[in-house]
């Protein structure tokens, strides 16, 4: 069975997403703390806009039940404003005005002839028109133009009545409440009326929106670390579990690497009396770890599996060993991937005899570039620059008689050499690899081969 690889840092087995989790958690938290703060808050307005307006009521009730609506009938012209018994009677009122901080007006009003007249009024007046100078005070027996509802409902059903929602007119915005009172018969005299200031209203509010503020900013503050607790708790996991992952792809590679290679030994020997008529027999052990890799590239090439590799490890491990020998300039354009897939034993195989020397080829420089790139392939094409001197050393001419020394052994069947059979094996590689290999002898000789690979493969383990 073929293996399969995954990369580690984009698959899961557990699919998790730690951003869009912890976003998600976050904002529902979030959601529902500000549908309960909501829920509360406006319980609590309620609850004390309620208590506001019974208070309102409760106060004007007590002093509405103080009056007396005998002398009250009396006041029937704006003349009597000045009489002692005027002044007599809206004195209580007055005090029970000071005696509440939110209330600037304490006033009565009757109805008549179908419409509403102020009677009794000693409050003093406010500045809302910020001229220096008090507003001018609805006297006694002024008509009231424009009357609120729950004031004419007092008046017409004889009943307490207190604003629901603030009622603005010519003196301002006002929660009022209205009181019958009666007369020592029991007969209906007036109303009378009480403004709680609106601006007091608010005040009183104030507590209750404070604490919404606290709580929502707390809510916030809850979902945004519980959004990125799940978020950091999640990518630790997935993080994991790509090394989970990984290290079960490392072990199930490697399991298959070894036992291909155990199956290879097998076909070495074969590849070996098949290929070279006259072996030194004194060389065979290092021949044949040198031929392992690459045993059966002409009968079997299901005998090798791909893997996933870097390109750039493999070219640095030569590199450092080849430094013992010679330092060769290593060209890598940065567009080539750093993750490939395909025979990593046969490209390890191409650039150790490259690099290390084992072709006994005077290298001074080499390069590598992408060719023929496709959505899931691509070339990596070599570039491989031999000395000058190499021409006169007749170097590159002994390289290419050896490429082809297996497939035409010579005709004084001589003994073959580890170094001799190295440009061999580096040919058949090559061609295994599907590269065609082009030699050029000219002033500046060189090697050029392109091998083509698949770009790095993400697969689910099987």
């Amino acid at each position: 069975m073929r293996s399969k690889t995954i990369d580690p840092s984009t698959t899961d087995d557990v699919r998790s997403w730690p951003v869009l989790e912890g976003f998600a958690i976050g904002l529902l938290i979030l959601v529902s703390i500000a549908a309960s703060a909501s829920f509360l808050y406006f319980q609590a307005v309620n609850a004390v806009k309620a208590e506001i307006r019974e208070g309102v009521l409760r106060s004007t009730s007590a002093t509405a039940a103080m009056l007396d609506g005998d002398i009250h009938q009396r006041f029937i012209s704006k003349e009597q404003k000045y009489d002692p018994a005027y002044l007599e009677f809206v004195a209580p009122l007055e005090r029970a005005r000071q005696a509440s901080k939110y209330v600037p007006y304490i006033y009565t009003n009757i109805q008549k002839g179908g419409k509403v007249y102020f009677v009794a009024n000693p409050s003093p007046q406010l500045d809302l028109d910020e001229d220096g100078f008090p507003d001018d005070a609805p006297d006694l027996m002024d008509p009231y133009d424009a009357p609120s509802e729950s004031l004419l409902q007092a008046l017409n059903e004889q009943i307490g009545v207190v604003d629901a929602e603030p009622y603005t007119d010519q003196w301002g915005t006002f929660i009022s409440a209205y009181v019958p009172f009666y007369n020592s018969a029991g007969g209906f005299v007036g109303t009378l009326g009480m403004d709680l200031n609106f601006a007091g209203f608010e005040q009183r509010l104030l507590p209750t929106k404070n604490a919404f503020k606290t709580a929502a900013i707390t809510g916030v503050v809850m979902a945004i670390l519980v959004g990125v607790t799940v978020w950091y708790n999640r990518r630790i996991v997935k993080l994991l579990n790509h090394s989970r992952v990984s290290a079960i792809v490392q072990y199930q590679n490697a399991n298959e690497y070894v036992n291909q290679t155990n199956k290879n030994k097998a076909a070495l020997l074969r590849y070996l009396l098949r290929s070279i008529t006259s072996i030194d027999k004194l060389h065979l052990p290092e021949m044949m770890e040198r031929l392992t890799l690459i045993s059966e590239l002409e009968d079997d090439n299901t005998a090798f599996q791909r893997f996933n590799f870097n390109l750039r490890e493999i070219i640095a491990k030569s590199m450092e060993k080849g430094k013992q020998v010679k330092a060769i300039d290593m060209q890598i354009n940065n567009r080539i991937p750093t993750l490939l897939l395909g025979y990593v034993p046969l490209v390890e195989l191409v650039f150790k005899y490259l690099l290390e020397n084992e072709m006994q080829l005077p290298i001074n420089r080499i390069t590598l570039e992408i060719v023929g790139e496709t959505a899931h392939t691509l070339g990596i094409k070599t570039k491989v620059f031999i000395e000058e001197s190499a021409l006169e050393s007749e170097a590159v001419t002994a390289f290419n008689d050896r490429m082809h020394l297996i497939d035409q052994p010579n005709e004084q069947q001589m003994l073959i050499s580890a170094v001799d059979l190295a440009p061999a094996i580096f040919y058949k590689t090559l061609t295994f690899l599907g590269a065609q290999i082009t030699l050029n002898t000219e002033s500046q000789p060189f090697i050029e081969f392109s091998i083509p690979f698949d770009k790095f493969d993400e697969a689910a383990l099987t």
